[in-house]
């Protein structure tokens, strides 16, 4: 049953994943940059350069692990969608498989796993984001395997898998708690605070995860460029966005898009209503949106 709900996930994730036939949503800046190191364009790797087609532009927001992943892919396959987005599908199944290994440990029943892997399966996000070339789906990837190692102990591997996550995405940084309480928990109490066991811990993430993070930049140093382009990078204000300037941009952005959303979504209602109200032969000045305060009655 496990191996049908893999196939089934799977192939809801592979079915033309060649439509579309052109980059889409960050595409532009994900999948863009991938293709450029896979043509040999050094520049695509920094912040303070233009890319040279109009719509797209260099990603550096977010390390490399996962643009490198498809540049991988590429670098096989040929450059076309189906290329750069077979790793978001091949880990977005993996995902499934994840989740049911997670279950298992947490619930010890075949039947939950199962559910549990199976719900995955039809879940519309995960579906959508393994079908596109961005780097959601691998740090969730990653960050599952960090959990599922936490849970049995696997101290290296966790450190391992979450250091990949970083990888790919700073957002797996809100995933250390979760593997602290872990790493807690799971241990019987008179061996959890054993010297020996925190030091392993503490060994295994303060050394691996930071060298997984940087050792994703090796490429950018074999490229040709120098430790001081990639702390610049990340301190000057001035440069591209600029850090500071992107997160504020990123903040009004999702401002914005919250208040247009609950406008239309308002105006659409009152449009429903005021079609309702004129089907009984009734006032139907919600219609537009904007109460007419004409036909109010005074007071």
């Amino acid at each position: 049953l496990l191996a049908g709900i893999l196939l089934f996930a799977l192939g809801m994730r592979v079915a033309r994943l060649n439509a579309p036939g052109e980059r889409y949503f960050d595409e532009v800046y994900h999948a863009y940059t991938a293709e450029q190191w896979v043509k040999g364009n050094t520049d695509a790797w920094l912040w303070n350069t233009k890319a040279p087609d109009a719509g797209c532009a260099y990603e550096w927001t977010h390390p490399p692990l996962a643009k490198l992943m498809m540049a991988g892919s590429m670098r096989v396959f040929g450059i076309h969608p189906w290329a750069w987005r077979l790793p978001a599908a091949v880990l977005g199944t993996i995902c499934v498989l994840l989740i049911y290994l997670i279950a298992m440990a947490f619930f010890k029943q075949e039947g939950l796993a199962l559910l549990a892997a199976a719900l995955a399966s039809l879940d519309s996000l995960p579906l959508m984001m393994s079908r596109i070339g961005m780097n959601d789906v691998y740090c969730v990837t990653f960050i599952l395997a960090a959990v599922l190692a936490a849970l049995h102990n696997r101290y290296l591997l966790s450190a391992l898998s979450i250091g990949a996550a970083l990888a790919c995405k700073w957002t797996a940084l809100y995933a250390l708690p979760l593997l602290a309480i872990i790493h807690i928990l799971r241990v019987e109490p008179r061996r959890r605070w054993r010297l020996e066991r925190l030091a392993l811990l503490f060994v295994a993430y303060a050394a691996i995860v930071p060298t997984m993070y940087l050792g994703s930049y090796v490429p950018f140093f074999r490229a040709g460029h120098d430790v001081k382009q990639f702390a610049e990078g990340r301190t000057d204000p001035d440069t591209a966005l600029g850090w500071e300037k992107y997160l504020y941009s990123m903040d009004a952005y999702t401002l914005y898009v919250s208040h247009r959303l609950i406008s239309d979504l308002l105006n659409e209602e009152r449009s429903r209503m005021g079609n309702m109200m004129a089907s009984f032969g009734m006032d139907d000045r919600f219609r537009s949106g904007v109460p007419n305060t004409d036909k109010l009655p005074p007071g």
